[in-house]
């Protein structure tokens, strides 16, 4: 994502722009949450703005068409519970 490149690019002696050794064709949504599992400032600033941003997104799809069920899909996804778990958190304080 943008964010994420931009984050890295800003953050040089960062573990997240070491991850994809300078390379930003490299980046992608498992790439931040690995910086960040590791201690990583840059990549946990990512994090968090994603959450912050899918949060809102979810949220008013809630509010507007109060599904039963919303499916999350993508490269994101794969992180189970280190995304579910703070974006659940997140919804209820915006929904």
């Amino acid at each position: 994502s943008d964010l994420a490149k931009n984050k890295a690019e800003e953050n040089k002696d960062s573990l997240l722009y070491k991850l994809v050794e300078g390379d930003m064709e490299k980046m992608n949504a498992k790439v931040p949450f690995d910086a960040d599992q590791a201690g990583d400032k840059a990549g946990h600033e990512v994090i968090e703005e994603y959450l912050d941003y899918l949060a809102v997104g979810v949220a008013n799809l809630i509010n507007i068409f109060k599904p039963e069920a919303i499916l999350l899909g993508g490269g994101i996804c794969k992180q189970g519970e280190n995304l579910t778990t703070p974006l659940k958190a997140r919804i209820k304080a915006v929904a």
